[in-house]
């Protein structure tokens, strides 16, 4: 599946990820982001989004973005739900 988060001003793209679902959780497969959008804690936002999405919507027991988060600090902590305008999920079927 794949998101996409948009500018609210331009409408241009600010970021996308696409995730590989499985039965009982998900894993982030990539996530790009513009680097002009990332005051704007774009990133923050999308991963806010899709973690609610597949962990409170869809009933997925974990979300896994890898073991890097594991061993460094990110500046992913205090993510408001304010903080979630202006995400879009997109989903693609077929290629």
């Amino acid at each position: 599946e794949y998101y996409a988060a948009f500018c609210k001003e331009t409408g241009e793209i600010a970021g996308y990820a696409m995730t590989i679902v499985h039965d009982e959780w998900v894993n982030f497969a990539v996530a790009k982001f513009v680097p002009e959008h990332m005051k704007e804690r774009v990133a923050a936002a999308m991963i806010y989004t899709i973690v609610y999405d597949y962990i409170n919507v869809a009933g997925k027991r974990y979300v896994c973005d890898g073991e890097r988060t594991i061993f460094h600090k990110t500046n992913m902590q205090g993510v408001e739900d304010g903080g979630v305008q202006g995400i879009s999920r997109i989903n693609f079927i077929g290629h």
